[in-house]
């Protein structure tokens, strides 16, 4: 019904036609995502990461016996390299490619279930498809479901988890309540910063879920043994690549990235957080410079104000049918995700496309009660107003697929660079120093390969010859936390010296002429006293090397450092 009323029934589950719906939903916008991949050859849009994991991920799709697991997405690896495996390379394209045309899927399947959630909760027909509509053209959804970044696969997984868990506080069906929990443990295996979400989520909703306490300790009791046996399985299943010893324990709890200057409370990040939530909507950018709030005040606001908006309406729904379970279910874990979510951004990084993605779950249920609202308001034109906002919900699609259109064909040009690079630089003799991670140092990787962790071996020590030699002046920051200003910019100095000193050639990307302001700019995702360590950095570079350029092209622009006639006493 386009009035609405439709919404407020109480069914206990989809229908068979909204459930074959959800699945056309699902099949149609997998193919349109698998579609835009291939348009927009460009599968690093915002951030470099999936780059990163493809040379993760190489061993897994080829079978090789070093394949490695990361107890921070204990389960991606083995299952998504074997997806990979079954698009064929000949077929599908390269690695990083196929990692996106796997996102493609997975953002299908996730909107397939905000369909079928919708439903759930009885939304109109018309209402459920502007969420979904709505949903797919969100900046940082969007994105996610045609990069090789690493966050889709679990997100389906926790959408299916909240839908599952919906339809079990309706009916009351345990079957549902365990599917729910294993949906849940997949999710969190996917990428191990979704429990920071969920897992307070569910408590809270089991603590004001359906029944009496002995009821909801009993449900609370299935869930979390469901989640804490399929945990136990799951890690015994993969534990022989890793070894046997600690594999639960750390799949619990990896803690990845939470002793590096990435994590830790700062003043720039509350600025950065209303960044990161306004970007999900519309534009989808990865923010990392502290003006960008302030050049773009209005514009922020607006989508913030949108956002305020929908939050309400969502609120108002969810405390006007608390007595429905799935509704009561829904708005308790929702909401909780975002508030956890959100907290836990504040600690780590939270203009992060992936870190937002979760806790934004609810944005396009309060677009879809929204609409519904204002049809209701309009009883004598409610298909005329039911239809606008249905192609109204395409804007942030429109606006978000414009606003990186232009960085279409960035794939295939970064491979040319780093084939480029080769014809300049031999690299088994050149050691390239950037501040941070970058597209050019990103491509070197996934077509050559370096660690971060180079930078605990010797400068000149031999390596792999068809390797890079890499250093990041943020790898000082990463590695060696404890270290203070004067003894990180010293280590550094020393390394590069002892890099000339032996004969290779150090050469510095464009980062070498930039102003210090501008320089500490590139360092804005860590915390003050590892900015603070950049600059005495900056400082001691400045003063012990000078650069000479020796290579310009549109490509890349690199100086190389030669040490001073006198170091300073």
């Amino acid at each position: 019904m386009p009035d609405g009323r439709e919404a407020h029934g109480v069914g206990e589950a989809p229908r068979p036609r909204d459930l074959v719906t959800a699945m056309v939903v699902f099949l149609l916008s997998a193919s349109l995502f698998a579609g835009l991949v291939h348009f927009m050859d460009n599968t690093n849009i915002n951030t470099r990461n999936g780059s990163h994991i493809a040379v993760q991920l190489r061993p897994w799709v080829e079978g090789a016996h070093d394949r490695r697991l990361f107890f921070a997405n204990l389960l991606y690896y083995p299952v998504v390299g074997w997806m990979l495996r079954l698009l064929r390379e000949t077929v599908f394209g390269p690695i990083w490619t196929r990692m996106a045309l796997v996102n493609s899927v997975f953002g299908g399947l996730a909107l397939g279930c905000l369909f079928a959630h919708a439903r759930l909760l009885r939304f109109p027909v018309w209402a459920a498809m502007s969420m979904v509509l709505f949903q797919l053209g969100c900046g940082f959804f969007l994105f996610g479901s045609i990069t090789s970044e690493d966050i889709m696969p679990a997100y389906a997984m926790l959408m299916i988890s909240v839908t599952l868990f919906a339809m079990s506080e309706r009916s009351g069906s345990f079957a549902t309540l365990v599917l729910s929990a294993a949906a849940f443990v997949l999710s969190w295996l996917f990428h191990w910063t979704l429990v920071c979400n969920l897992l307070p989520a569910c408590v809270l909703a089991f603590a004001a879920g359906r029944g009496p306490p002995g009821s909801r300790a009993v449900r609370a009791a299935v869930f979390f043994a469901s989640v804490l046996l399929l945990l136990v399985v799951a890690c015994l299943a993969v534990k022989g690549h890793r070894g046997p010893a600690g594999v639960i324990a750390k799949a619990i709890w990896p803690g990845k990235g939470l002793d590096t200057g990435f994590a830790g409370f700062a003043a720039i990040k509350i600025n950065l957080i209303f960044v990161g939530i306004s970007q999900y909507l519309a534009t989808g950018k990865l923010v990392a410079h502290a003006e960008y709030l302030r050049d773009n005040l209005l514009p922020t606001t607006g989508k913030l104000l949108f956002m305020v908006l929908c939050g309400i309406s969502l609120v108002k729904r969810v405390a006007g049918a608390w007595d429905d379970g799935a509704w009561r279910a829904t708005g308790i874990l929702l909401v909780s995700v975002f508030a956890c979510g959100e907290l836990f951004n504040l600690y780590v990084q939270p203009q992060d496309p992936q870190f937002q993605l979760a806790p934004m779950a609810w944005l396009a249920f309060g677009w879809g009660w929204l609409c519904v609202r204002v049809v209701q308001a309009a009883p004598r034109v409610r298909r005329l107003v039911a239809a606008v906002l249905v192609v109204a919900a395409l804007i942030p699609f429109a606006w978000n697929f414009d606003s990186k259109s232009r960085t279409r064909g960035l794939d295939s040009y970064w491979v040319r660079a780093v084939g480029n690079l080769d014809a300049r630089f031999d690299r088994s003799r050149t050691l390239f120093v950037f501040a941070g991670h970058g597209d050019l140092i990103v491509w070197m990787d996934v077509m050559g390969g370096w660690k971060l962790k180079d930078y605990l071996r010797p400068a000149c020590e031999s390596r792999d010859p068809w390797k890079f030699r890499v250093f990041l002046l943020s790898a000082e920051l990463i590695l060696f936390p404890g270290r203070t200003p004067d003894e990180s910019a010293a280590a550094v100095v020393d390394y590069l010296q002892a890099a000339v000193k032996c004969g290779l050639k150090v050469v510095v990307g464009g980062v070498w002429t930039r102003p210090r302001s501008q320089f500490l700019d590139l360092f804005l995702m860590f915390n003050d006293a590892d900015r603070t360590k950049a600059a005495a950095m900056y400082d001691a570079l400045s003063v012990n090397f000078e650069g000479v350029l020796v290579s310009e092209d549109p490509n890349f622009v690199f100086y190389e450092l030669r040490r001073r006639n006198q170091r300073p006493q």
